[in-house]
């Protein structure tokens, strides 16, 4: 049942955005492991600034894919926050 609904993801949107929204969540993952806000908000700007220095090196620019990786950051921002909270 789980893998039919990842099926379905990967079919919906792709690989690609997929593994964008993946990586951004964890690089915003590695810069929250210190605890601070301020490492959160400087590790979305990070994956902000690859997202964008990434596509405009592609050879097709497409500004899904940096959204597909700011999502990531936020999901795992959002999780950071509550987690937090909770502990």
């Amino acid at each position: 049942m789980i893998m039919k609904f990842v099926d379905k993801i990967f079919e919906k949107v792709g690989v690609d955005k997929v593994l964008h929204f993946v990586v951004g969540g964890w690089i915003t993952a590695k810069f929250c492991e210190s605890g601070s806000f301020i490492a959160a908000v400087i590790g979305i700007l990070f994956v902000c600034f690859i997202s964008i220095v990434k596509e405009r090196l592609d050879s097709k620019y497409d500004w899904k894919d940096i959204a597909a990786a700011m999502l990531g950051c936020l999901v795992e921002l959002v999780t950071w926050y509550l987690i937090k909270s909770i502990m």
